[in-house]
């Protein structure tokens, strides 16, 4: 698997104003998920984060913020997305220790994968390959990291910050 990362990926205009909505909004809605890597929480009592949904495929835009779609209208020319699959905010709390989440896949078809990770901490996403050690990438305020989400990937929480706050995109 070919994994692309930038640092500094969005112009500062554009990233702190995506940072503002979704960081220092009070009202910023997130929903509680029981389990990561589509996994019902199994017996874990740890296996939790809380995601914002932006776009579902067959469903269009189902956030209620007109301003977070505008701000994700320049990833489009920037991705070169044919058609956007799905785009969420993940929101991984500090839980007092590293919890590493099980492996997976986000879709099982070849497509394009975008994650833009919008604070700094030790968190990270893993990805794992058949013919060498699995590779982590850290949580690195404005690096983009780009994927095939067919490949088997996971998070992990942090410990050395409140939250870690991912924007994930899939698209074709």
């Amino acid at each position: 698997m070919k994994i692309k990362v930038v640092d500094n990926f969005l112009e500062d205009k554009i990233f702190f104003s995506l940072c503002h909505l979704v960081l220092c909004e009070l009202d910023f809605p997130w929903s509680y998920t029981s389990g990561v890597a589509h996994n019902a929480s199994e017996g874990k009592q740890d296996g939790f984060y809380f995601v914002h949904s932006i776009f579902e495929d067959g469903k269009g835009f189902v956030t209620p913020f007109p301003a977070l779609r505008s701000r994700l209208k320049p990833l489009s020319k920037l991705l070169g997305m044919k058609q956007l699959l799905r785009a969420r905010l993940l929101l991984y709390v500090n839980q007092g220790k590293q919890i590493v989440h099980d492996k997976h896949v986000d879709f099982d078809f070849s497509h394009h994968a975008f994650l833009l990770y919008l604070n700094s901490n030790n968190g990270y996403t893993e990805f794992h390959h058949e013919d060498r050690p699995s590779e982590k990438i850290l949580s690195t305020r404005n690096r983009a990291v780009f994927f095939d989400g067919s490949k088997f990937h996971n998070s992990s929480t942090l410990t050395d910050k409140r939250r870690r706050v991912v924007l994930a995109v899939n698209y074709l």
